[in-house]
C-alpha cells in the first residue's frame, strides 16, 4: 500500500535543533520524538507511537503504525545513561518490547546494536518518513557541499523495508553500512553515505517471525565512486534502479549454514529467509555518481516525483537518492 512522505528539516518554522557544539544525545531523541509522534509547527508527526520512555526521558521506545505498517518497535537510548555534550546515541530494533529498558538477551528477533551521533558540531538535520519507517540524515555544521571528508555525519533508515514477501514479520530493521553486526562507536563509515555496490547494512531474522539472524547486504545495479571526487551535475538522462536487499554470502549451490532457512530449505527457494528479501522504501540508485562539489542539500525530480540526493561520507560522488513523496508503491 502507497503510503504519503513528510520531510523534516532542521531550518523548518519551529523545528527542534541541534545547537552547534552543545549537542547531546536527547537531542536526537527529541527531534525523532518531534518527527515521529508529536510533530511540530504546522507538520503533523508521522504517525508512530512512544509506547514506553524513562523517567528522565534518555531511554525511549517507538512504535511504527500497527494499521498501515507491522506494528514494530525501536528502542533509542544514550549510550551511558547520561546526557554529555557529544555524545551517542543507540538504537535497536525489535517486533515486539515491552518496557524502556529490556534485557536484550532475552528479546526474540533482536537487531543489532547500532550507533550514531558522537560528534557535538552535527548541526544541520532532516528526517524523511512515513507511518511505517524513516531516514535520519544529518551533517557536521561546517560542511557546505555534498562531501563530507570523514566529518561527522548521519545517515541510516529504520523501519519497514518494501519486502518481497507478503506480511512478513520480521520487515522492520535498521539498516546502514556496518549494520551488520553489533556496533558501539559512530563512524563517518558507518553509514547509508559510504556504499559500494554490495555493502553489508543489516541483520534480518525470517518472515514468519522465528529468531534466525542472518547478515543482509544491499546489491546496487550501477557504480558507486565513495571515495573518488567527482564534480558537476549528471546530464538529464537518467536511468536508475532500486537496490535489492539480500543475504550475505548466498550460493546457489550451498544447502546449509548461511544457504539454508531454519526448515533446511535452500534460501533461493525459501520464503522464511529469501535469498532476495526486498528493497528499501524510497531508495533508487541513478547510473551516474557526481555532485561532489554541489552545495548540500540536493533534490531532484526522478521518475515524476521528487527525491533527497543522499551526501557523500567521503569526498564521492552521489548517486542514491530517497523519495520526498510515495512509499511502497
Amino acid at each position: 500500500m502507497p503510503l504519503p512522505v513528510t520531510v523534516y528539516r532542521w531550518d523548518d518554522p519551529g523545528a527542534p535543533q541541534l545547537p552547534n557544539s552543545q549537542v547531546k544525545p536527547s537531542h536526537y531523541i527529541d527531534i525523532i520524538k518531534k518527527c515521529l509522534v508529536d510533530g511540530y509547527g504546522a507538520k503533523a508527526s508521522l504517525g508512530w507511537t512512544m509506547p514506553f520512555v524513562s523517567p528522565d526521558g534518555l531511554k525511549a521506545v517507538f512504535r511504527n503504525s500497527s494499521a498501515e505498517a507491522s506494528g514494530s518497535y525501536v528502542q533509542i537510548k544514550c549510550k551511558t545513561g547520561a546526557d554529555p555534550v557529544g555524545g551517542t546515541v543507540y538504537l535497536q530494533t525489535a517486533p515486539l518490547l515491552t518496557d524502556y529498558d529490556p534485557d536484550w538477551t532475552a528479546i526474540s528477533c533482536a537487531g543489532n546494536t547500532y550507533p550514531f551521533g558522537g560528534n557535538s558540531r552535527i548541526t544541520k538535520w532532516c528526517l524523511i518518513g512515513t507511518s511505517a519507517g524513516f531516514y535520519l540524515f544529518a551533517i557536521y555544521d561546517t560542511k557546505l557541499t555534498m562531501k563530507m571528508g570523514t566529518s561527522g555525519h548521519i545517515a541510516f533508515f529504520c523501519g519497514d523495508i518494501d519486502s518481497f514477501v507478503p506480511n512478513d514479520l520480521n520487515r522492520f530493521t535498521l539498516l546502514s553500512y556496518g549494520a551488520s553486526g553489533n556496533q558501539h562507536t559512530p563512524s563517518w563509515s558507518l553509514s547509508l553515505a559510504f556504499l559500494s555496490p554490495v555493502a553489508s547494512i543489516g541483520f534480518m531474522h525470517e518472515s514468519n517471525g522465528t529468531s534466525n539472524g542472518k547478515v543482509m547486504e544491499l546489491l546496487s545495479q550501477f557504480i558507486t565512486a565513495p571515495t573518488t571526487t567527482v564534480n558537476g551535475v549528471p546530464s538529464e538522462f537518467r536511468v536508475y534502479s532500486r537496490p535489492l536487499i539480500a543475504i550475505d554470502g548466498y550460493s546457489v549451490s550451498g544447502t546449509t549454514g548461511i544457504n539454508a532457512d531454519s526448515e533446511g530449505t535452500r534460501i533461493g527457494d525459501s520464503s522464511l529467509h529469501p535469498a532476495y528479501r526486498g528493497q528499501m522504501a524510497g531508495f533508487i540508485q541513478t547510473q551516474a555518481p557526481r555532485y561532489s562539489d554541489q552545495l548540500w542539500p540536493q533534490t531532484s525530480m526522478i521518475g515524476g516525483q521528487e527525491h533527497w540526493l543522499i551526501h557523500s561520507g567521503h569526498n564521492g560522488g552521489c548517486n542514491y537518492w530517497v523519495n520526498m513523496e510515495s512509499w511502497y508503491d
